[in-house]
């Protein structure tokens, strides 16, 4: 529960199933110096449906995953700060290029195999007299897509670290696991 007696569910701003598996084609982003172009598919999206105040501008990206372990970072929430949750991040930046009519209010993963959702970040808030943006949410948005043109910096030079984020724990099927360069060895995480 919130201050006030209202829940998670109570203060996010309502959305329905707005199309599947919608076509990005090529999109362009470009930020800090940065310029690349990327395409494909976001599985869902979601647009505004709340009755509460008119919520037609808004737009959410859901990435569907098998698992939440198949999420960035195993699902840990601590991968947004490890800047590997950018999937989600740029497909709604596609989706306000597409559509910039829109105004992104959420992104996150699916998990289908144990339904959940993982990583949520809700950009805006419902209160009482509307929708309220939510500043350290917007951040969080703009430190991934930040990342996103940090990775891209860094392969561009040629740089290729093996430095996986701490909430990224080695998977079972990696084909290097014989050969590993990662400091101290694979972080299996136990299994």
């Amino acid at each position: 529960m919130f201050a006030g007696g209202r829940s998670a569910a109570a203060r996010r701003v309502r959305t329905g199933v707005g199309s599947h598996e919608e076509e990005l084609g090529e999109i362009r982003f470009e930020r800090n110096g940065v310029r690349i172009t990327f395409r494909g598919f976001v599985d869902r999206v979601e647009i505004g449906m709340d009755d509460r105040f008119d919520a037609t501008k808004f737009v959410a990206a859901v990435d569907y995953k098998t698992t939440k372990y198949s999420c960035p970072g195993q699902g840990d929430k601590k991968a947004w700060n490890d800047n590997v949750v950018l999937q989600v991040p740029l497909y709604v930046h596609a989706l306000t290029v597409r559509h910039p009519e829109l105004v992104p209010v959420r992104v996150e993963y699916r998990a289908l195999k144990k339904p959940e959702a993982v990583h949520t970040l809700e950009l805006f808030t419902s209160e009482r007299n509307g929708a309220k943006p939510d500043p350290e949410a917007r951040q969080k948005l703009d430190r991934a897509l930040d990342a996103v043109v940090a990775h891209v910096r860094s392969a561009r030079s040629g740089e290729f670290p093996v430095r996986p984020a701490p909430s990224c724990k080695c998977p079972k099927f990696c084909h290097a696991l014989e050969i590993c360069r990662v400091p101290g060895g694979p972080d299996t995480g136990g299994w």
